[in-house]
């Protein structure tokens, strides 16, 4: 980080962190526009797989959106989030955490699929949880280390 003392310009030494909240982040920018182009591939398969897969995302009993469009809804979120986290790495953390529950709300309330697998625990005679389910575990404990990692970025702003 180039500052500034008095009129003369000050660059830190290339070994030393600088001391400013520039200092303080522990996910680089480098690592944030890797986020928004993985999250940009994600979109544009997600568009590009709408006429491809027939899976549904059941939003009420008699509403249901393509899973393929939900995808790119949440990818887009990403993006967003990723764009954010340039600029605010505890804004962009909560941003993916958000898109990550998201999405392991979305697996759940996914129609029929392959992926499904046996149910393994009926709840009525049309509903029940399928082993497949079970994979929803996945970004939803990722959103959890994203919430915990913004809350420790709030604790090192604090100290």
């Amino acid at each position: 980080m180039v500052g500034t003392v008095g009129h003369v310009f000050t660059v830190p030494h290339p070994g030393r962190r600088a001391s400013s909240t520039e200092g303080a982040r522990r996910f680089g920018v480098r690592a944030w526009d890797a986020a928004i182009v993985l999250s940009g591939v994600v979109l544009l398969s997600a568009l590009d797989a709408r006429g491809h897969v027939h899976a549904h995302v059941r939003l009420t009993e008699t509403r249901w959106l393509s899973a393929p469009s939900s995808l790119a809804l949440l990818a887009a979120a990403a993006v967003v989030a990723g764009l954010v986290g340039r600029r605010s790495e505890v804004a962009g953390f909560l941003g993916l955490a958000g898109v990550s529950f998201a999405l392991g709300a979305s697996w759940l309330l996914l129609g029929d699929h392959r992926f499904a697998g046996p149910v393994i625990l009926g709840l009525s005679r049309e509903h029940g949880v399928h082993i497949g389910d079970l994979l929803a575990a996945v970004p939803v404990l990722l959103g959890v280390a994203l919430v915990r990692w913004a809350l420790l970025g709030v604790r090192r702003r604090a100290s």
